[in-house]
């Protein structure tokens, strides 16, 4: 089994998959809710983004808005040093109508550091969540926390007994009220769930259930409505090749496991991200593998989850959705990536692809695709039903650079 570190929603980051390479042609499954519809009449334009001074490869892979016009995005860059290459942590943010990079404290004894996700609930304050890495003592989870004024830095504590933690996604509800949620590796050798919660100032370690199969598991995203609600989902690997996607309620410390559809007979599916237009309406995004891989939308009503239809991309066989931002019940705007295949069936081209749901249908909505570039969105965030940011990189030649792109329906 291959692991690998896909992006998410706005705040959110999947880390493991099912490896394995696609095959020639993508499986037809049936829809349950939501049949496809034509392209919705909605632009995309690309923002300029910056990338910082002497960095090789820049990419932003999580944002989340505060209001219309005030977006914070991070993710990481790359800088050379000797023979080496080491990623720093990397923080834009979008005021005054134009994104400018975040400085931040540089963190003492750090070799390499990145951020994949942040949560902005009001424009005085920002979680930003990620890894930094020491030459001599283990690799930390770091939260970055915006007060209005300043960042600062924070390790946060690692699970008991715990190795190798990761933390994928964070959601705040509103200031000061934060859960973080990831993996970790246990003394017997298997992931297991990691979720970690601010109250006020002081970040605790939660204690996680064991989801269904007992295999290697990991949270991939999480979404908190209220300050006593959230939704957490991910993905659980088992019998070597085989992953099915789950969810849990959390209220206060108590988890509450969710059944999500795992389409096929012998699954390959992950949850990259999930978001709430309110406590009893929750969809989450990512994709299945059968034959090839196809989007895979979920919708929670607060009693079940329901598998949705994507329409489907013309000769782009192959397809994932990556993030996705609610705002209301009725309303939500995903980001993907579709590939082609070239005439040996390898998969090539790959290019952004946007998915909106008006409440009853998804439709395709293009972003756009910049001329001579390899593109890819992994975040975004809607602060209005008719008003998203998306965030991700641009691959011209060797290098790679940030993208930013603004939905308006």
């Amino acid at each position: 089994m291959t692991w690998q570190i896909h992006s998410g929603h706005g705040s959110r980051a999947g880390l493991l998959v099912v490896g394995g390479a696609a095959l020639a042609a993508a499986v037809s499954l049936a829809p349950v809710a939501g049949a496809g519809a034509s392209a919705t009449a909605a632009t995309w334009t690309v923002q300029p983004s910056p990338n910082p001074k002497g960095a090789t490869d820049s990419r932003l892979r999580a944002v989340s808005c505060s209001g219309p016009g005030s977006c914070v995005a991070v993710g990481s860059a790359s800088y050379p040093s000797g023979q080496q290459v080491h990623q720093n942590l990397l923080v834009e943010r979008l005021s005054g109508g134009g994104w400018t990079v975040v400085s931040t404290a540089a963190i003492s004894g750090a070799v390499s550091s990145a951020l994949s996700g942040v949560s902005c609930p009001v424009a005085g304050f920002c979680v930003a969540i990620g890894y930094v890495h020491f030459a001599n003592r283990p690799t930390g989870l770091l939260a970055e926390t915006w007060n209005g004024t300043s960042w600062s830095d924070t390790v946060l504590p690692a699970p008991p007994g715990g190795t190798l933690p990761r933390v994928a996604a964070v959601s705040c509800a509103a200031e000061g009220a934060c859960v973080a949620v990831g993996r970790y590796l246990n003394k017997a050798g298997a992931y297991r769930l990691l979720a970690e919660r601010l109250t006020g100032s002081t970040w605790t370690v939660l204690a996680t259930p064991t989801p269904p199969h007992a295999g290697d598991s990991e949270f991939t995203a999480v979404d908190c409505p209220t300050t006593t609600l959230c939704e957490a989902v991910g993905n659980v690997a088992y019998n070597d090749t085989l992953q099915a996607v789950f969810a849990y309620g959390l209220r206060g410390s108590t988890w509450t496991y969710q059944r999500q559809v795992n389409p096929g007979p012998d699954p390959g599916d992950s949850d990259t991200a999930v978001s709430c237009g309110d406590a009893t309406a929750c969809t989450s995004v990512g994709s299945v593998q059968v034959v090839g891989e196809t989007a895979l939308p979920e919708h929670w009503d607060g009693s079940a989850w329901v598998r949705q239809v994507i329409p489907t991309q013309p000769n782009r066989p192959d397809n994932t959705l990556i993030g996705v931002s609610c705002n209301g019940g009725s309303s939500c705007v995903s980001v993907g990536e579709s590939w082609r295949q070239d005439s040996n069936g390898h998969l090539v081209d790959g290019r952004v692809m946007g998915d909106v749901w008006n409440g009853t249908a998804w439709s395709q909505s293009q972003p756009v695709i910049p001329a001579g570039e390899s593109v890819a969105l992994s975040g975004i965030s809607c602060p209005s039903p008719a008003a998203c940011i998306a965030v991700g990189d641009a691959f011209k030649g060797p290098s790679e650079s940030t993208l930013v792109e603004a939905y308006t329906a």
